[in-house]
């Protein structure tokens, strides 16, 4: 929800006829129309085809977190954030402002890649079907589809001869 009413927010900002941004929401919109961090990020990225937007002013928002997407807003003139508020970047970073903000975030982006591995914990009792779901997992295709029938046809009979 918060993303479509930043980009409803940086659409109609961009087709008037002003320069500034303002997005301050008027004590009876700011309910609607506060963004957080989910709409600044769609903001952000919505930035890249931007060619008129000039100033862009979130300081009272409650963003606190900026993800890559941040680095859009360098073609503005000025963007205002209460970077004193953020949690990422780290404190220790964002307090000092716009330009070390974005040379974290590039830092992050030269050095991020999807992780091709992430470690799952089963829990469960014996025999009720754990290395079937790993063995699972771990197929794709029709094998993966004929070990979770079988996982399930095994939970269904644990069920029922534990629990009736």
């Amino acid at each position: 929800r918060g993303g479509a009413q930043a980009q409803q927010l940086a659409r109609t900002t961009q087709s008037s006829k002003s320069e500034y941004a303002p997005l301050r929401p008027t004590p009876s919109e700011h309910a609607t129309q506060m963004i957080g961090d989910t709409g600044a990020a769609a903001l952000f990225a919505g930035l890249e085809q931007n060619t008129t937007l000039n100033l862009l002013n979130l300081y009272d928002h409650p963003i606190r977190n900026l993800g890559t997407e941040f680095l859009w807003t360098r073609r503005l003139t000025e963007c205002k954030l209460d970077f004193e508020k953020l949690v990422w970047p780290p404190p220790s970073i964002s307090i000092s402002g716009r330009d070390a903000t974005y040379l974290f975030l590039e830092a992050v982006k030269e050095r991020s890649s999807p992780l091709p591995r992430s470690r799952v914990m089963l829990v469960g009792d014996s025999g009720s079907g754990k290395t079937t779901f790993r063995t699972a997992l771990l197929f794709r295709g029709q094998a993966a589809r004929a070990t979770l029938q079988q996982l399930r046809v095994s939970i269904i009979q644990t069920i029922e001869l534990r629990w009736t």
